[in-house]
């Protein structure tokens, strides 16, 4: 056969297509002295008639390989096959990151022994194509969708289709437990892995009749919606491995590769609500039920996605991370690159009214940067592409359900994403490269105020809220919101958080927002006339309160409500040259200062002295600085509440664009 492979080289024929040509002369009986006879024409002639065989041959095994494998996967909802159709709009071709993983899991033919490779782990924001991805790689690997269908995307010009269809994925989403689970402590976890588990055996109901009998009765019983609720953990813990022994006894000549996506979901969402002690067990129960499959004598291949890097118990310490934007050669994989966006823009199927908004689209979506490559949020690009209009879509995607509101109590973190919201850029230190179970422990910790930021602030970096500018490899990284988007979800997380603290009318809160609004600040009887309506306004909202509710806290929680939507936000900042030789640590700090375009409003709230002492105070300690010199038309308001006669009552005292006089009772 290499004198035939030699023969067809010789005539111009590239040496990988002639060693094909050469198998199917073999299989054809068509010999290398029957060949040599043949004149170059002859040969010519002779290989078009073996490429059109082997075209025949190669579509004719491709559509029964689909036929077979749509048949088994006909259980698996997967999102890829919907992305393809949109091919002409917001399709963005991500192809090569199965050859990729060819590379890094994968023999390098078909026909060679499965080796042991550490398991993949990818991390990127929520609705940053995480899931997509993998059943993209579901949708490849296992052959369901057809292999024409991936030969027109730039993987079909890859030496990695030779995997197309040789595969049997197996697809598991640690996301998906049911909905009356909520993580609290270990037994929670391995109830959630439970009804993980499940899920992914009925993907696979149709090969339990074709099992051994020693398989058939317990294979059943994890089908059984009722008899898999009687699992234990031990049996639990055995799931995933048990279900991928399975699979390889149904078909022993194709390799398994198992998918996991949200692995994290469990322990992120559990960090909020227990020790790092129960933490560490939710951690190493995860880590078990992937690590006995995937490591030592692995079973199988294996690709996990998740959002937050975590540090793994021993069980899965041989994970190889590839964390957002922080591998070159994935950081274009996950999201959508400046230069896609641009093309996609340029797409005839493209509406006017996209692409004439398509510059302030990408002050929405963009601002994640990695390698000089800019990157867009995907999700919010389709959204803005579908519904013809610039909007927050990322709050439609629940990424902030895996938020807890708590993070916002410490008033470091509300200062922190206060300056976010306002393009205030920060510094923090880079808790690289991953978080630990111990590190959460400083979320209920008040001596622990610093490292509590910086973990609070980290998570937020894995999320997506937040982005660095400039390098990664310092301790310390500067930080910002990324784009408008986010600033616009940062400002709704703060908002439901005071909410919760406060809940009043929203009919008078936008009364009491319009008074400041509309305000002549230029003219003292208006803003006077504003000031005694919105006294009144506060007097009805604050009636529905009890008292000794209101303190401090509360009152900023109230007017954060009241001003998050169109007026800058100063919470608690510290106020230069108010102390004592002016040392840093000692300056004093301002109830609230709200700022807009043409106004600014600094308050001080008291509930123990009058509204006048409140007055008295912005101007003793010079809470009015940046107010005054801001070169804007300015009140310094006191505000005081009590009561009277059983009534809550609130007095006013303001001094209009001055820092001197005792102010005007309202």
């Amino acid at each position: 056969m290499d004198k035939i492979e030699e023969l067809f080289v010789k005539i111009g024929i590239p040496k990988e297509d002639s060693a094909t040509y050469a198998v199917n002369c073999v299989n054809q009986k068509i010999t290398f002295e029957t060949l040599v006879k043949l004149t170059r024409e002859d040969l010519k002639e002779l290989k078009i008639r073996i490429w059109h065989r082997v075209l025949i041959e190669d579509h004719f095994r491709s559509e029964v390989i689909l036929r077979k494998n749509k048949a088994r996967y006909s259980g698996i909802k997967n999102s890829f096959e919907t992305v393809l159709e949109a091919s002409e709009t917001w399709f963005v071709d991500k192809t090569m990151l199965i050859a990729t993983v060819a590379k890094l899991l994968l023999p390098s033919s078909t026909s060679s022994k499965l080796e042991q490779r550490d398991p993949l782990m990818i991390t990127a924001p929520s609705k940053f194509g995480k899931t997509t991805n993998l059943e993209m790689l579901l949708c490849f690997f296992s052959g369901i969708v057809s292999r024409e269908t991936f030969e027109k995307l730039k993987i079909g010009k890859t030496s990695a289709m030779q995997w197309w269809g040789q595969l049997n994925p197996i697809y598991v989403a640690f996301g998906n437990f049911s909905d009356s689970i909520t993580i609290r402590s270990e037994e929670d976890c391995w109830k959630a892995c439970r009804s993980i588990v499940h899920t992914a055996f009925k993907n696979f109901d149709h090969i339990v009749d074709h099992l051994s009998k020693s398989k058939v009765s317990a294979f059943k019983k994890w089908l059984d919606e009722d008899l898999y609720l009687n699992k234990t953990i031990q049996e639990v813990g055995n799931g995933l491995r048990f279900l991928v022994q399975c699979v390889h006894e149904y078909d022993r000549e194709r390799h398994v590769l198992l998918l996991i996506d949200e692995f994290d979901r469990i322990y992120t969402s559990a960090c909020w609500f227990t020790t790092s002690e129960e933490l560490k067990h939710i951690i190493r129960f995860c880590c078990d039920l992937v690590g006995q499959v995937v490591k030592h004598k692995a079973l199988c291949v294996a690709v996990l996605s998740g959002v937050t890097a975590v540090h793994l118990s021993d069980s899965l310490n041989n994970v190889n991370w590839r964390r957002f934007l922080e591998e070159e050669n994935f950081s274009t994989f996950y999201g959508i690159t400046e230069k896609e966006f641009s093309d996609v823009m340029k797409r005839p199927k493209i509406s006017a009214k996209v692409r004439a908004s398509s510059a302030e689209a990408l002050q929405w979506y963009n601002g994640y940067e990695a390698f000089g490559t800019k990157i867009l949020n995907p999700f919010s690009v389709r959204k803005f592409i579908e519904k013809e209009k610039i909007a927050p879509y990322w709050r439609e995607s629940s990424s902030a359900d895996s938020l807890d509101r708590n993070i916002f109590r410490p008033k470091e973190i509300r200062n922190t994403i206060i300056d976010l919201i306002h393009d205030r850029a920060t510094t923090i230190y880079y808790l690289k490269p991953m978080l630990k179970a111990t590190d959460f422990d400083s979320l209920e910790n008040e001596t622990q105020k610093l490292l509590r930021t910086d973990v609070i602030l980290n998570l937020l970096l894995q999320q997506g809220y937040i982005t660095i500018i400039g390098e990664r490899r310092c301790t310390t990284v500067k930080i910002k919101a990324p784009n408008i988007e986010v600033k616009e979800e940062l400002n709704e997380l703060l908002r439901q958080y005071y909410v919760e603290i406060c809940r009043f009318d929203p009919e008078k809160m936008g009364e009491c927002r319009d008074c400041f609004s509309n305000m002549d600040m230029e003219k003292k009887t208006s803003c006077e006339e504003n000031l005694k309506r919105i006294k009144t306004i506060l007097n009805e909202l604050f009636s529905a309160v009890d008292l000794s509710e209101i303190d401090e806290f509360w009152f900023k929680s109230f007017l954060f409500q009241l001003f998050f939507q169109n007026f800058r936000i100063q919470e608690q900042e510290k106020v230069p040259g108010t102390s004592v030789k002016n040392d840093r640590r000692f300056w004093k700090q301002l109830d609230m200062c709200i700022s807009a375009e043409d106004r600014w409003f600094v308050f001080e709230f008291t509930k123990t002295h009058s509204a006048k002492k409140a007055l008295n105070k912005i101007s003793k300690k010079k809470y009015f600085n940046a107010a005054l010199h801001s070169k804007s038309r300015y009140l310094l308001i006191g505000i005081a509440v009590g009561k009277v006669e059983e009534t809550i009552d609130v007095s006013i005292n303001y001094l209009f664009n001055t820092t001197l006089g005792k102010g005007t009772m309202i």
